[in-house]
């Protein structure tokens, strides 16, 4: 089951979005709830009072509430990096500010059934490496972390060091046999670093959602 969220200005863009979403449901044979808001501050406060949704689509454009302001919100006073979120737009000049956010896609209008259907092939990707959990090992005891909920992993004198949202763990392991995971990049030779939790970078340094700089 997925939950989804439309939020549009305009009604014909939310029950387009929502058909195809509805043939991509039928076609793959799974369930997917959908809710249409015609205002961002509604979607905001719903997800405030508790309203979890896996992937939202936000319109951007030119005559409707920044749909940039959302995204960032989300990520940044919500703290809530696992949505997935995707912009729509028949405007592109202003689309590198959206990214600050860290969508998974971007949808120049009109929507089409094909650029729906290709929003859900890396998603659901995504989704799926959600279950993966990292093994780490100390003696006897065996503790399971989440991918999506590690930041990231450096390596220090045979000892890994996993920096998550939540705290902090040790383990004897190698880096190098972890730079195969879907998601993270090796930013450098003892650095893992989750790409959702990237805020800013440049060719000297990367800065986390949480303030740290590699």
């Amino acid at each position: 089951m997925l939950n989804i969220a439309i939020c549009s200005g305009k009604k014909s863009n939310c029950s387009d979005i929502e058909y195809f979403i509805n043939k991509y449901a039928l076609s793959e044979h799974i369930y997917i709830a959908v809710d249409k808001y015609c205002s961002n501050t509604d979607l905001i406060l719903n997800i405030k009072s508790g309203e979890k949704y896996d992937l939202i689509f936000l319109n951007q454009d030119i005559d409707s509430e920044d749909a940039s302001i959302t995204g960032n919100y989300i990520r940044n006073e919500l703290n809530n990096q696992s949505i997935g979120i995707v912009y729509i737009s028949a405007h592109t000049e202003n689309i590198f500010k959206l990214f600050a956010s860290r969508p998974i896609d971007f949808i120049q209008l009109p929507v089409t059934e094909e650029k729906i259907f290709n929003v859900f092939k890396p998603f659901e990707k995504i989704r799926n490496n959600d279950n993966m959990y990292f093994k780490i090992k100390n003696g006897s005891d065996i503790q399971l972390i989440l991918y999506k909920d590690i930041l990231y992993i450096t390596s220090k004198c045979r000892k890994l060091l996993v920096v998550t949202n939540k705290g902090k763990y040790t383990c004897y392991s190698k880096i190098s046999e972890l730079e195969n995971i879907k998601g993270f990049a090796m930013v450098h030779k003892s650095f893992l670093v989750n790409l959702s939790y990237i805020k800013e970078y440049n060719y000297k340094s990367i800065e986390l959602v949480n303030g740290e700089i590699i």
